[in-house]
């Protein structure tokens, strides 16, 4: 849904699921150097775990 929306719109998409299916499917690779949810629960900064994507 949120790849639809960004079509036309500008979203915030939140990979929360465990399998990392969104992070996969903008093909980003889920054991590169990023930052997770779990960091930004933990360390509440959310800033180093956002990473842009044009679509």
């Amino acid at each position: 849904m949120g790849a639809v929306l960004g079509k036309k719109f500008k979203v915030l998409l939140i990979d929360t699921d465990p399998q990392g299916n969104l992070t996969t499917y903008f093909g980003i690779d889920k054991k590169s150097e990023y930052k997770t949810i779990y960091d930004v629960f933990i360390n509440g900064n959310i800033e180093d775990s956002i990473i842009k994507k044009a679509m």
